[in-house]
């Protein structure tokens, strides 16, 4: 249970991380 935890958390800071990386982008052009 707990791994299963970990792993959809991991995956939402990924996503998390993924669309701020791209907004940044955005802003940078």
């Amino acid at each position: 249970m707990q791994m299963i935890w970990t792993s959809a958390s991991q995956s939402r800071i990924s996503k998390l991380l993924n669309h701020l990386h791209i907004v940044g982008q955005l802003k940078s052009i």
